[in-house]
């Protein structure tokens, strides 16, 4: 008999719940308990769907700005000003890790050249950054700043580190290596260590501060 790509997620999805030692304790789900995994199931595929359809939407989106960026006069220079200046860059290292001399670089810098597509996919990756970040609005560099600094903000912000994790822990998604496999994170485990931190993160609803508009 042909099983289902969909039967043979839910299998899967289903043992991946139970520590392989742990496994001859576990006893017979109920069909209220199937019904509800399968339905959990279900929403992590749907949202798995969703945001690799938006990765793409996002990829597509970087791809079209990094070829608009190599042939926007400055646009890179610019960025590349500022970003040395705000990481602390020093030219005579960062030419030498690209591969490039420092009168090119410096080219780079002062607007009067860009670097080749090859080239400035290795000065984004020497920089730490994605594509997608550095490419973004490639004709509109105050934006472009704005959107970093915002992005700064949010990541340090307590409150945005809570809505983050919270986040990532509404569904069970983590693993641990056992016998050199990846196996889920046992459900009660879960459970706990979710507990756990939403009543850690409670002490923040003690401190005045802006909340987030509905």
């Amino acid at each position: 008999m042909k099983v289902s790509k969909k039967a043979k997620g839910l299998v899967d999805y289903t043992s991946a719940y139970n520590h392989p030692a742990e496994d001859m304790q576990q006893p017979e789900m109920s069909a209220e308990e199937e019904a509800a995994l399968l339905a959990m199931y279900e929403d992590e595929m749907r949202e798995r769907a969703e945001n690799a359809a938006t990765r793409k939407q996002l990829e597509e989106q970087a791809k079209k700005n990094l070829e608009d960026i190599l042939y926007i006069p400055g646009a890179i220079g610019k960025r590349l000003a500022y970003l040395f200046e705000k990481k602390g860059i020093e030219q005579k290292d960062f030419a030498r890790q690209v591969g490039v001399s420092r009168t090119t670089l410096y080219r780079y810098l002062s607007e009067k050249t860009a670097p080749t597509k090859k080239k400035l996919l290795i000065i984004i990756e020497a920089l730490d950054m994605d594509v997608e970040d550095f490419c973004f609005e490639p004709n509109d560099f105050p934006k472009w700043v704005q959107s970093l600094e915002a992005d700064a903000v949010r990541r340090h912000d307590i409150f945005q580190l809570r809505e983050r994790l919270m986040g990532e822990l509404s569904q069970n998604n983590f693993t641990y290596q056992y016998n050199g496999h990846p196996v889920r994170l046992p459900r009660k485990y879960y459970l706990i260590l979710k507990a756990s931190l939403e009543s850690s993160f409670r002490v923040l609803d003690l401190l005045a501060h802006d909340k987030d508009e509905e």
